[in-house]
């Protein structure tokens, strides 16, 4: 579904309802950006990205919690970018849409955590995803970043995937309005 569409995304949760019974678990990893700097960074584009990257999570986040208040509760991940603390990331549009994703889930805690719905953010960095491989296409730069890691390489999509993993089970259960990062240390290292 398009997460920027209200009438899309109740449709999936009306369609996971009928096959699986409302949810009481959510990974949100829609997001989307491009490269910018201010000077070139046209207003349209901003705003696609502030709609995909925060408009499309409180959409989602809006019918899971209905979904979850069903089941008494329930847990949602959602995955930003270590770009909320530290900038990058393609430019102030993803930056910034990023951080406010990061206010969304502190306020949700709150708000959901009565219902016993706990809310919390993967903040991953340098990821060997095929986004990182686009932004650089070269080895060679890909080696760069690696090395700017203290963990000595590339984040794998598995490290994010154990850390939501963890958040999501019941081992994380004391965890909410949490931003985890998963960078090799890489964000308080530069």
């Amino acid at each position: 579904a398009d997460v920027t569409d209200q009438q899309q995304v109740a449709s999936m949760f009306e369609m996971l309802g009928r096959e699986f019974g409302s949810p009481n678990l959510l990974v949100h990893s829609a997001g989307t950006t491009s490269r910018h700097t201010l000077e070139d960074l046209e207003v349209d584009e901003w705003r696609r990205i502030v709609e995909v990257n925060l408009t499309g999570a409180f959409i989602v986040a809006q019918r899971a919690a209905a979904a979850m208040r069903s089941r008494a509760g329930g847990s949602m991940v959602f995955i930003g970018s270590q770009t909320a603390i530290a900038g990058g990331g393609g430019g102030a549009h993803y930056a910034s849409s990023k951080a406010g994703l990061q206010g969304l889930v502190r306020h949700l805690s709150r708000e959901l955590l009565p219902d016993h719905i706990r809310v919390n953010t993967i903040l991953p960095s340098a990821i060997d995803t095929e986004l990182l491989r686009e932004r650089y296409p070269d080895p060679a730069e890909r080696e760069v970043v690696a090395a700017q890691v203290p963990a000595r390489r590339l984040g794998t999509p598995e490290d994010v995937a154990n850390a939501v993993v963890f958040l999501l089970s019941d081992r994380a259960s004391y965890i909410c309005g949490q931003s985890l990062l998963v960078d090799g240390g890489r964000t308080y290292s530069r």
